[in-house]
């Protein structure tokens, strides 16, 4: 099995337990050798395009009152992008460009299993 096979698996693994963040996902494709400076946006986003698009899994922010947390805080809820897959994946591209660099903790986005996704 390609480690980006591995990859994928324990991502969509972990979004059914639990909130993860893009950066952690980035990391892990990083520290496979899977991708790297030239290629890491793209491979990314390839990786998580099919799940959006299946409805496997839903990307969004934390939010309280109206502003942005980096992560799951008391107070603090998910809000799910009500967005179509490729406009998701739009989104997280100008914003990882804009970083200039990969996003770290918190940053850009999150990602969660779909509600009533039982794989």
């Amino acid at each position: 099995m390609s480690d980006l096979t591995t990859i994928t698996q324990d991502f969509l693994a972990e979004c059914h337990e639990d909130h993860v963040g893009l950066w952690s996902l980035v990391k892990r494709i990083r520290r496979a050798g899977a991708a790297d400076d030239s290629n890491i946006l793209k491979t990314t986003l390839d990786l998580v395009l099919p799940f959006l698009s299946e409805g496997a899994i839903i990307a969004g922010q934390f939010v309280r009152d109206d502003k942005f947390h980096a992560g799951p805080l008391e107070g603090y809820e998910f809000h799910q992008w009500n967005l179509p897959p490729q406009e998701v994946i739009a989104k997280i591209e100008e914003e990882w460009t804009k970083l200039r660099r990969d996003p770290s903790g918190g940053e850009i986005v999150w990602f969660t299993a779909a509600v009533g996704d039982s794989k």
